[in-house]
């Protein structure tokens, strides 16, 4: 099937979001811009990831 997205975010935090197909909901954001993105990053996916990361990288 056909892929479409459309321009979303700002000057500040540019993205892309795939509109077609909707499911499942996708975003893309311009490298060097990834610290303006909020959203699923922040919850507990997030604080697990950095837990294991800084578990794995004690010497």
């Amino acid at each position: 099937g056909e892929t479409a997205y459309q321009l979303s975010g700002s000057h500040l935090s540019p993205q892309i979001r795939r509109i077609e197909p909707r499911i499942p909901d996708q975003r893309f954001i311009r490298k060097g811009f990834e610290h303006t993105v909020q959203g699923s990053e922040v919850g507990a996916a997030s604080k697990r990831r950095a837990a294991l990361s800084e578990h794995f990288s004690r010497d």
